[in-house]
């Protein structure tokens, strides 16, 4: 620094063009930077009280000022009576800049950051000044305490310039109150601008007033100046400060500013010279008493002086109706002001008017674990004043133990039911132990809370799950709407786990709406909890209520856990209630290895159950050949009941799923009527399906195709194929009569006859829409069938749709693509979805958007990222959602950016619906297995994020 400062003095001399006195310059020049420093400070004593207040200023501002504020706050001290608005064109940027250099005489610059500011050449000057005394010695007048005067000059200095009239920015009734936050900041900005210093000056003046107090300077002839011009200093902080709560109502004392604000020095002398009352209410503002405000600022000093004036009345008066100082200490987490105030005398017993507003459960649930030790540990016990009863253990209060609440004593029955519970779920051990200590019951389950110790199990906690143990906590104990704390370590804490089972817990407790222990470690796939249950005396056939047993989740998915579960004595045949056997549900999830490796080890492919489908007539209903073809191999018998309560037999499904191609038109038994033997029904009918076998209504196979209205299967009996056994109902032969003889004259027709009309104004397409016939509709649209066509009612074909037809939604998107007008209103003023009963309807702007998708065949494009039916997931639109699947929408299409509808149910749905949503997704046939975009499948990801009912949901879908 030495030598930047001397070549800059040499450079001047070679300037001056006084090259013969560079040398003595030199020579004259300190050797020492200290000395330096003075002799550049003193070479000359021209303008040295501009000197003065720049070091003044760049030393002890609270924060660097600008330029334009370093300027006006010279200005506020040098020429008080020349302050005016700032007029950029007559006092410029670079003229503030030439009087910085002066005025500092070169040792101040402007920093090179986006915000300039002023500051030193160099930190060596900071050092001069204040460690080696060159403040105090280049102006003696400062005395021996040169900072707490130059506070004191500066906090003048900022008081002159708020003096300033703003009546030309601010309505003389404006107090900013209730100012709104864009108005207010379209108003700073213009005060800014033309006052530059104004921000700064009115929020440091208190700062400096209070820093030259604590400094030993007194404020006491400044209090009184400054009363007589509060209101106006009220109205520039509320007009500089953002946030209205901060802001205060006109004649505030100054005692709640001081101790709002946080300036300890002044709020001591205020107190000590004036006699103010701390507790004295000021109802128009935030806290309404300055002790409060000191509270909630987290003003420690301030409040250790106001307790000395204080007693325990005063400090346990709520200030709110929801609220003393001592709960807003422990809710602002105050640690050393909730001491003070517990040493003073605060009651800890507080309770608001809201339900679990106290303060050992506010200390809790903000983790703040040092404030919920103080509130228990000044030889503080708690009582349990009321009965404790809880929904697995009645709690009997111990005999002889008082009910009356000594007045430094925590009573429970003041605090919320859970606050052992949060004290476990947070890992906060030595509260845990405290409150046990104390008399907290630790079996006790708050309502819609689990245990203690299940809490602690949740967070993987071994340390506080043991500490809850040895003090009793039952192991077995499963809360309401819970599981065991066994099945809940299962997959997340092995120490937890083997804690719990050397303290008794039982390997095979079965938790309601989860399963047993067993079942949990195959849906984490986690092998080590596994072998330790198994070695502990885990049952690996015991089945769990809607899950079965450990082989029936290993068959969803993996095949390294349905060997292991072999390995380990599973029964491959064992049947759970809903679900059949294990081999039933790998076939039903089309998981084909794993059914194989069942079959290898002996299940047998005719048991089902007595109320669910056997394997073939699962493998049948999956459209899966090659699982047919595996069942049928290993003995599957074909014309066994797959459905006990209507009799259909896998051949009668085969032939009703509208999904798969219908062939099933035989003349007799064994008759080959697609040659290449491609489909489902040939299969079965080469395995010695009987194709004339009847159900309970006495429907053949036959009647069923003509029902579903398969124009493959009617033209199969137009090629001469017979009916051999007749319904037993009139009515149904009637149908499928009428159908065939109306196929096979539209069969006939020309296409430029397509769209004749009968009396009723109808064209052959209203007819096979009121059938419900989807294939018969797809022929007479390819053929030319006019969707716009109206009958004598004023009416379209999709007038004619009933919504109890299966397909009644793949008719309405047909229609629609053609050019139905779906919003067409007939003469009652009804579109079709309002005409009939039971169509899914939303409002008419979302169902036109829905439509004009459908007819520009954009419904399974994606909209920005998601499809329309993904976005209806996305924002748990349940309705949009169903009215989508009505109408046809892809659910299993994947987003641009990767994910399906069900992906992002399960990533972002909201528990209140996402189970309803999943159903509905599920049942319109969503596949859980395509990932995501980050390459999770739905089930992963719920189980990923422990959402393990929802996870369930996807891996049972509905039948």
């Amino acid at each position: 620094m030495w030598v930047v400062l001397v070549i800059d003095i040499l450079n001047r001399e070679f300037q001056r063009g006084r090259i013969f006195a560079v040398k003595s310059r030199l020579q004259e020049i300190p050797p020492r930077l200290s000395d330096l420093f003075r002799d550049i400070l003193t070479r000359d004593n021209e303008n040295m009280d501009d000197l003065l207040l720049s070091i003044q200023w760049i030393l002890f501002s609270r924060r660097p000022l600008r330029l334009e504020e370093y300027y006006f706050a010279l200005v506020a001290g040098l020429d008080p009576d020349s302050l005016t608005e700032w007029d950029p064109d007559q006092i410029t940027k670079q003229s503030m800049n030439h009087f910085m250099v002066s005025s500092s005489k070169g040792l101040a610059e402007m920093t090179k950051s986006s915000n300039a500011a002023v500051q030193f050449i160099h930190e060596s000057v900071r050092d001069f000044l204040l460690k080696d005394d060159g403040l105090a010695s280049l102006w003696p007048e400062l005395g021996d305490n040169p900072k707490g005067r130059s506070h004191d000059c500066l906090k003048t200095y900022c008081h002159r310039y708020t003096k300033i009239d703003i009546s030309a920015y601010v309505e003389p009734e404006q107090d900013f109150l209730q100012e709104d936050k864009k108005s207010a900041k379209t108003l700073r900005t213009k005060v800014t601008e033309k006052l530059p210093f104004m921000d700064y000056a009115t929020k440091e003046l208190l700062y400096h007033s209070n820093t030259a107090e604590s400094l030993g300077i007194s404020q006491q002839p400044f209090f009184q100046e400054f009363s007589a011009s509060l209101d106006h200093w009220i109205k520039l902080h509320n007009l500089f400060e953002q946030f209205k709560v901060r802001r205060y109502a006109p004649r505030t004392d100054l005692l709640y500013i001081f101790a709002d604000l946080g300036f300890a020095s002044l709020v001591d002398s205020r107190l000590r010279d004036n006699n103010q009352r701390s507790t004295h209410r000021w109802p128009n503002q935030r806290f309404r008493t300055p002790f409060h405000a000191a509270v909630n600022g987290g003003h420690t000093n301030i409040v250790k002086g106001f307790l000395s004036n204080m007693g325990a009345e005063e400090l346990n008066d709520p200030v709110r109706k929801t609220e003393t100082p001592l709960f807003t200490a422990v809710e602002r987490r105050y640690a050393g002001i909730v001491e003070l105030l517990l040493e003073a005398g605060a009651d800890p017993n507080f309770q608001g008017s809201k339900p679990g507003v106290d303060l050992l459960s506010q200390a809790i649930e903000t983790k703040r674990q040092d404030i919920a030790e103080l509130l228990l540990s000044r030889n503080f016990s708690i009582r349990n004043s009321r009965e404790l009863d809880s929904p697995a253990y009645p709690v009997v209060a111990e005999k002889g133990r008082s009910r009356l609440r000594s007045r430094l004593e925590i009573d429970l029955a003041k605090c919320s039911d859970d606050v052992l519970y949060e004290a476990a779920r947070n890992g906060q051990s030595t509260t845990v132990r405290i409150l046990l200590e104390k008399g907290a019951q630790v079996n006790f389950i708050p309502k819609e809370r689990s245990s203690p110790l299940h809490a602690a199990v949740t967070s993987s906690d071994e340390f506080c799950a043991r500490l809850l143990i040895e003090n009793g906590a039952d192991v077995n104990l499963i809360p309401p709407r819970f599981s065991s704390p066994l099945y809940t370590a299962v997959g997340s804490s092995k120490s937890c786990m083997e804690l719990l089972i050397e303290n008794g817990a039982d390997v095979n407790l079965v938790s309601p709406g989860f399963g047993s222990p067993l079942l949990a470690a195959v849906r984490t796939s986690d092998e080590s909890c596994f072998k330790i249950l198994i070695e502990n005396g885990a049952d690996v056939n015991l089945t769990s209520k809607g899950f079965g047993s450990p082989l029936h989740e290993a068959v969803k998915s993996d095949e390294y856990w349905v060997k292991l579960l072999i390995e380990s004595g599973a029964d491959v045949n064992v049947v759970a209630k809903g679900l059949g056997s294990p081999l039933c549900l790998a076939v039903k999830k089309s998981q084909t290895s794993c059914a194989r490796l069942l079959l290898e080890n002996g299940a047998d492919v005719n048991v089902g159950s007595s109320t669910f489908q056997t394997p073939l007539y699962w493998a049948v209903n999956t459209d899966k050949r090659s699982m047919v073809k595996l069942v049928l191999e290993n003995g599957a018998n074909p014309d066994l009941p797959g459905d006990e309560y209507r009799g259909r037999t896998p051949l009668h499904l085969a032939i009703s799923l509208a999904n798969i191609p219908i062939v099933l038109l035989l003349l007799e038994e064994g008759a080959d009527i697609e040659p290449s033997g491609c489909d489902i029904s040939t299969i079965l009918v080469e395995k010695g399906a009987k194709i004339n076998s009847t159900d309970e209504r006495g429907l053949t196979a036959l009647h069923v195709a003509a029902q579903k209205g398969s124009l493959k299967a009617v033209k199969n009996l137009n090629r001469g194929a017979r009916l051999r056994e007749a319904g037993s109902s009139n009515n149904t032969l009637s149908y499928t009569e009428d159908l065939h003889n109306h196929v096979e004259q539209l069969l006939q027709l020309r296409a430029d006859h397509i769209n004749g009309r009968n009396e009723l104004g109808q064209t052959p397409l209203f007819e096979a829409c009121r059938l419900g016939a989807v294939d018969i509709v797809k022929l007479l649209l390819g053929r030319g069938a006019d969707a716009k066509v109206l009958n004598n009612e004023d009416q379209t074909a999709l007038f004619a749709i009933r919504r109890s037809h299966v397909h009644s939604g793949r008719l309405v998107r047909l229609l629609v693509e053609a050019g139905a007008d779906p919003m067409h209103e007939n003469r009652k003023g009804l579109t079709f979805l309002y005409a009939s009963e039971g169509f899914p309807k939303l409002e008419v702007w979302e169902m036109k958007e829905v439509f004009e998708c459908i007819r520009q065949g954009q419904l399974d494009e994606s909209k920005a990222i998601r499809t329309l039916l993904g976005q209806a997931a996305f924002h748990d639109d349940i309705a949009r959602v169903n009215f989508l699947l009505y109408v046809g929408a892809d659910l299993n299409k994947r987003y641009k950016g990767g994910g399906t509808p069900i992906y992002d149910v399960a990533r972002y749905g909201v528990p209140s619906v996402m189970n309803r949503l999943a159903h509905l997704l599920l049942e319109a046939g969503a596949d859980v297995t395509i990932p995501g975009e980050d390459e999770l499948s739905p089930v992963e990801l719920a189980i990923k994020t422990k959402r393990y009912s929802f996870a369930e949901i996807l891996r049972s879908r509905p039948e």
